[in-house]
């Protein structure tokens, strides 16, 4: 793709995406963004198609003045996730300390956490199913740092429980 003009304008490929009735649900879906002219540069997006959509479109989008060409769009379905994910990734990772104790799910990335003084239990609800949990792993011993780690699509989210010392 490539953006010309000195007037703020930006461009955008990304899908739209549909329920069963052809109404929309997101109208830029998995978008990727020029808001500067430049050269010729490659736009790539991965998404996963959340439940409930029927049909995606893919679009070309604009805003602002500006000259935008495009050259070789195209889009290719995967048919699972499973490619995506380690292979012998734990079902649950868990680190701890004296104080806490925090456990994920890698099945939904969601995060538990119990405060050994009180016995109070925190649970993070699974609220999407487009999240995929690639990777995670959970490090630390009785005089490390704890870190637990995992990895969303192409971005890295980090969860530390930092000490120093005995627990």
């Amino acid at each position: 793709m490539k953006l010309a003009g000195d007037g703020g304008g930006s461009t955008a490929v990304c899908v739209a995406t549909c329920e069963a009735q052809g109404r929309a649900i997101d109208w830029l879906y998995g978008a990727r963004s020029l808001r500067t002219a430049t050269d010729w540069r490659r736009l790539q997006s991965r998404f996963v198609v959340p439940e409930g959509v029927a049909a995606i479109q893919p679009r070309l989008i604009g805003h602002g003045p500006a000259a935008v060409w495009l050259d070789d769009y195209s889009l290719e379905k995967k048919s699972s996730l499973d490619f995506a994910r380690r292979r012998n990734l734990s079902t649950t990772l868990t680190i701890s300390n004296r104080v806490l104790v925090v456990m994920l799910n890698t099945s939904n990335a969601t995060l538990t956490v119990l405060d050994q003084r009180t016995k109070k239990r925190a649970e993070q609800r699974h609220m999407r199913n487009d999240i995929i949990l690639m990777d995670a792993s959970a490090t630390g011993g009785e005089n490390q740092t704890h870190r637990l780690a995992h990895r969303f699509g192409s971005g890295n989210l980090q969860h530390d429980l930092s000490r120093t010392g005995p627990a």
